[in-house]
């Protein structure tokens, strides 16, 4: 068994990765059925994909698919894990809620760990620091695609 390990682990093409699989999907709809609903799967590997539903004015769809570079991707795992992801609440609503505020949720999947965040009417959160942390990580996520949601 030892002699198989080896020649495994010695064979040309053997990688040897520390790093668990991280995928993250970003989801943000933005005023009910009056605004728009975005999708962003980010996955271990290959492109990312986004699906924009415009529920209104203008009503409509878009998807696509997008690059996401070796850079990006490492970008993107040192802010969930600079921002201790993992660490955060899984719910912010405000007091008030307004009726029809954005709704933002991500959802963080590295190895066989799970989170998801949800953020509620985000204008409410500006100041708080476990919600400044999430926003650090909504952004780098959608700093891979050329469009971003304006909530």
């Amino acid at each position: 068994m030892k002699l198989l390990l080896a020649a495994v682990l010695l064979s040309p093409g053997f990688v040897e990765s520390s790093e668990q699989p991280l995928t993250v999907e970003a989801h943000v709809s933005t005023a009910g059925p009056y605004g728009e609903m975005w999708d962003l799967v980010l996955p271990p590997e290959g492109e990312v994909s986004l699906e924009i539903v415009y529920m209104l004015s203008p009503m409509g769809e878009m998807k696509g698919e997008f690059f996401v570079s070796a850079e990006q991707r490492a970008a993107v795992r040192s802010a969930v894990e600079a921002q201790d992801f993992f660490g955060l609440a899984e719910e912010f609503w405000p007091e008030r809620a307004p009726i029809h505020a954005p709704n933002l949720v991500l959802t963080v999947r590295l190895g066989e760990r799970s989170h998801e965040v949800r953020i509620y009417s985000p204008e409410a959160f500006r100041e708080d620091p476990q919600a400044q942390r999430f926003f650090e990580i909504w952004k780098q996520v959608f700093s891979v695609v050329p469009l971003k949601p304006k909530w």
